[in-house]
C-alpha cells in the first residue's frame, strides 16, 4: 500500500476529508459502516483501532470507486466527490495472483 509522501497518514486523511461522506470515513477508519439508525462517525482524524495500512487499503478502495465512477460518466471533477457515497461489500477481495494469459 502506497503511503502518502511528505505527510503523516493522519494529516493526509485530514486533507482528504471533504471527498468522503461521514459513513465512508466510518468505513475507512474502523472497517464498518454505520447502521442507518446510528450516527455516522464524522472525524477522519480520530483515533482508530485499525492499523494505518488497513485504513489506507480501505481509503484507496473507496477512492478508486469514486475515481472510476466519475471517469465512467464522463464528468470528472465536475462532480463533488462527497456527493457520491459507496458502501463496500464486507466480502474480502480475492488476492490470488493475476492471470497474465488465458492461453492454455
Amino acid at each position: 500500500i502506497a503511503r502518502p509522501a511528505n505527510t503523516s497518514v493522519q494529516e493526509f486523511f485530514r486533507l482528504m476529508r471533504s471527498n468522503f461522506t461521514p459513513s465512508e470515513w466510518m468505513y475507512i477508519r474502523h472497517g464498518c459502516v454505520a447502521a442507518s439508525s446510528q450516527p455516522a462517525f464524522t472525524s477522519p482524524t480520530a483515533v482508530s483501532s485499525s492499523s494505518e495500512e488497513e485504513q489506507l487499503m480501505r481509503f484507496y478502495r473507496l477512492w478508486c470507486l469514486k475515481e472510476s465512477y466519475i471517469k465512467a460518466v464522463g464528468k470528472g471533477l465536475q462532480i463533488k466527490l462527497q456527493r457520491l457515497s459507496f458502501t463496500p461489500s464486507p466480502l474480502q477481495l480475492d488476492r490470488s495472483p493475476l492471470v497474465s494469459s488465458t492461453v492454455p
